[in-house]
């Protein structure tokens, strides 16, 4: 269980220093993840699909085929079914988007 140490207030401040303007940004990250409620294990898997779309699509476009090998190479116990409901997630939050025929069409 996390408790709150005798220097909070002191973190707090240097967060809010650090974060400035964004500091609105990140509490709407927080509540959009917070909201879906997936809990850690979901929140890893998206963290792993976005980290490897974000390298795959600094080349172009990004097709399922390619995304899910990638994400596979890097979590190999993510089955393709996991990863697929992944992507539908993702897309329908405007997270990633894939190129091909069926991106859309989940």
């Amino acid at each position: 269980m996390f408790r709150v140490g005798p220097k909070i207030g002191e973190a707090v401040a240097q967060a809010a220093r650090k974060l400035g303007t964004r500091a609105d940004a990140l509490r709407e990250l927080c509540a959009f993840f917070n909201g879906i409620e997936f809990g850690t294990a979901g929140l890893e898997r998206w963290a792993t699909i976005h980290k490897c779309w974000r390298d795959l699509v600094r080349s172009g476009p990004v097709g399922e085929t390619d995304l899910i090998a990638e994400v596979r190479g890097w979590k190999p116990r993510y089955t393709e079914a996991d990863v697929r409901r992944s992507f539908r997630g993702m897309v329908s939050k405007g997270l990633i988007r894939l190129a091909g025929p069926d991106r859309d069409g989940f």
